[in-house]
C-alpha cells in the first residue's frame, strides 16, 4: 500500500513538473511569435529615412528643439513662408513660446500618396506621439501644418489641440492614385524641457503610420 502511494506521489510530481515545463515553453513561444509579429509590422527609421504603409510614403527630414514657433498668418489667413517653424523672434502676436519647464520639438516631414484608389482625409498624417525612454508617451500640445508644394506661402493647419491656432484648419485632402505631388508637413509638440539633455531614448511616430517610428536619439 505504501509503495503504491509512493508511486502515485511520484507520478503526481512528474505530472506537475511536466505541466510547468509545458507552460514555460508556451510562454516563451508566445513571446517569440509576438516579437516576430512586431518586427514584421513595425519599423524603426533614422531621420532622413523613408517608411511607408499601403497609402503613404513618409520621410522625416528634420527635428529640432526650440522654445519659440512662428505662427504668423498672411492677410488671406494662410500661414506665411516660415509658418510653424522655429524662430528667434519674440512678437507675442504671432510667436508661440513654450511654457516654463517645457520645450518644443519641431519637425518637418515629406510624404507622397501611394494608394491605388481615390482617398480623402489623413488630417492625422503628421500628428505626433513622442516616446521617451520606451515607456513615457506625449501626445498633447501639438500642431501640424501642410503645404502641397505649389506655394510656400500657403500653409494650412492639418490638426492642432492648441486653442486659438486653428483658424486655418485644413479640410480633408483629396488624394488620387499616381498623382505627382509631394506634400510637406511642419509640426511641433511640447515636452518637458529636461528631456532635451537626457541620454535616454527619444522616438517620434505619426498616427497614420501606425507602428513605424523614427529615432531622434
Amino acid at each position: 500500500m505504501g509503495k503504491e502511494n509512493k508511486k502515485s506521489n511520484i507520478r503526481t510530481i512528474i505530472l506537475i513538473i511536466a505541466i510547468i515545463v509545458i507552460a514555460i515553453i508556451g510562454v516563451l513561444l508566445f513571446k517569440i511569435n509576438k516579437n516576430e509579429y512586431s518586427a514584421i509590422w513595425s519599423k524603426m527609421c533614422n531621420i532622413g529615412e523613408t517608411t511607408s504603409n499601403s497609402n503613404f510614403e513618409v520621410t522625416l527630414k528634420n527635428v529640432k528643439f526650440t522654445d519659440k514657433i512662428n505662427l504668423k498668418y498672411t492677410t488671406n489667413s494662410y500661414g506665411e513662408a516660415n509658418f510653424c517653424l522655429p524662430t528667434d523672434e519674440t512678437d507675442a502676436s504671432y510667436v508661440i513660446t513654450s511654457k516654463e519647464d517645457s520645450i518644443f520639438i519641431s519637425y518637418i516631414l515629406e510624404y507622397k500618396y501611394i494608394g491605388k484608389s481615390d482617398y480623402s482625409g489623413s488630417d492625422d498624417i503628421g500628428k505626433p506621439t513622442l516616446i521617451f525612454d520606451k515607456d513615457y508617451t506625449y501626445t498633447n500640445n501639438f500642431m501640424t501644418a501642410v503645404n502641397n508644394g505649389t506655394n510656400n506661402d500657403y500653409w494650412t493647419v492639418l490638426s492642432s489641440d492648441i486653442s486659438g491656432n486653428d483658424k486655418i484648419l485644413h479640410s480633408s485632402i483629396n488624394y488620387r492614385p499616381l498623382e505627382d505631388k509631394t506634400y510637406t508637413v511642419r509640426g511641433f509638440i511640447s515636452i518637458p524641457a529636461k528631456l532635451k539633455d537626457s541620454d535616454k531614448s527619444l522616438i517620434i511616430k505619426f498616427q497614420t503610420l501606425s507602428n513605424n517610428k523614427f529615432k531622434i536619439r
